[in-house]
């Protein structure tokens, strides 16, 4: 099974020990810490317009943030304005100005991580699920912003309302004999695809396996 669609990409400047790979960033320094690697978008929401920012969740084993914020400060997440916390082991946190707002259940690759502000409202969602309303206002000129802790996180797909860019993204889907999923691919554009998620079954058809 396949599906098809053309969204709109952002694109990346002020990259810092990172690598720019299509529409993913990859952190290329060999460290763990905050504050060393991260990149902003080119493209800019308005002040005062609605616009939302979307990523596709993709490992579950390094910590990364992605984020709407007013300025590219650094690479740091504590000079993010509000950010989804993709933490190692699956656990979806958010930020806003470097305070936790507290876990919002948990992440799996291939699902889809929105934040959005309609008037001066900001919203989080998952997978089109409401899971948070910020109670801070937002009106001010906005970016994407991405801020990356260990070696080989990756953020992948991210796009935007505000976007000019635009991408074709194919998902595939590979299912057993039972009608079981198995693998979830995704591809942007003509580039080689990427496997975001295996899921392995014993002889008892119990997951045994999911990466």
């Amino acid at each position: 099974m396949k599906s098809t669609h053309v969204e709109a990409d952002v694109t990346w400047k002020d990259i810092v020990g990172a690598r720019h790979e299509g529409n993913k960033l990859l952190k290329t320094l060999a460290d763990a810490s905050w504050g060393t690697s991260g990149a902003a978008s080119v493209q800019q929401l308005a002040a005062g317009q609605n616009g939302w920012l979307e990523v596709t969740a993709s490992e579950t084993t390094t910590p990364r943030m992605i984020d709407l914020s007013d300025a590219n400060t650094n690479a740091n997440y504590n000079t993010i304005d509000f950010a989804l916390y993709q933490a190692a082991g699956g656990a979806l946190l958010i930020y806003e100005n470097g305070t936790s707002r507290g876990q919002f259940g948990t992440y799996a690759p291939g699902d889809i991580l929105k934040i959005d502000r309609t008037g001066s409202i900001i919203r989080y969602y998952r997978n089109n699920v409401l899971i948070y309303t910020s109670p801070a206002a937002s009106s001010s000129v906005l970016m994407a912003d991405a801020a990356l802790h260990a070696q080989a996180a990756t953020i992948v797909s991210v796009r935007s309302s505000f976007s000019s860019v635009s991408s074709m993204i194919t998902r595939r889907f590979d299912y057993d004999h039972a009608g079981r999923l198995i693998r979830t691919w995704h591809q942007l554009n003509a580039l080689p695809e990427i496997l975001l998620a295996y899921d392995n079954y014993n002889e008892l058809g119990q997951l045994v396996d999911k990466k």
